[in-house]
């Protein structure tokens, strides 16, 4: 079944070149047989231990999830489907970016700030890692692209003229192509949030 049909992948926001999911397998549960067919970066939003089934083959390795971690799938052009199984006792969760285009993705030079590192660049992401000391913030700056900003701990706020504050793990805002934001740790707190290029 398309990846859209699992209950476990919840599509949040749908545009024409992305799509974006918030994913979650509660403990001892296992996602439908799903497929991808898109380009995926992830950012677990949640820790835990999952085990995954490719169709037509035996379960892999279980694998230790960590916070923040980022993660990418090039399935355009390689389709595969399979089964998650939270084999831990904690509820794993992630959000998720399809990029929708079948090729063709952009190309630019990286957009950098104070405490950003880039952790991972593929064809069709780039995504970097920022961390905020309390009450810290980057430059107003830009991207070319849409950039999906996902709050992994603490609290921020993420924005140009109209902020939003990211108060809970795994709350995400997005940012049109060439929109200018900052990011701000909240008062008193630090933040660690992920910024994803969709190119």
């Amino acid at each position: 079944m398309p990846v859209d049909q699992d209950p476990s992948h919840r599509i949040v926001l749908s545009a024409p070149t992305f799509r974006i999911l918030e994913v979650e397998v509660l403990p001892g549960a296992r996602t439908l047989e799903h497929l991808h067919d898109r380009d995926l970066l992830t950012v677990n939003t949640g820790i835990g231990t999952t085990r995954t089934r490719t169709t037509g083959q035996d379960w892999g390795t279980p694998r230790v999830r960590r916070l923040g971690e980022t993660t990418v799938a090039e399935y355009t052009g390689r389709p595969a489907a399979h089964v998650v199984e939270n084999i831990d006792d904690v509820a794993y969760r992630l959000v998720g970016v399809e990029n929708l285009r079948p090729g063709g993705w952009t190309s630019h030079a990286a957009v950098t700030v104070p405490g950003q590192e880039i952790v991972l660049e593929s064809r069709a992401f780039r995504a970097a890692d920022v961390r905020l000391p309390r009450d810290g913030e980057t430059p107003v700056h830009t991207h070319p692209v849409p950039t999906l900003v996902v709050l992994v701990s603490g609290a921020a706020t993420a924005g140009g003229g109209a902020p939003g504050v990211l108060r809970e793990t795994g709350a995400w805002r997005l940012f049109p192509a060439d929109e200018a934001h900052a990011l701000e740790a909240a008062p008193g707190a630090e933040a660690y949030v992920v910024e994803v290029e969709i190119r």
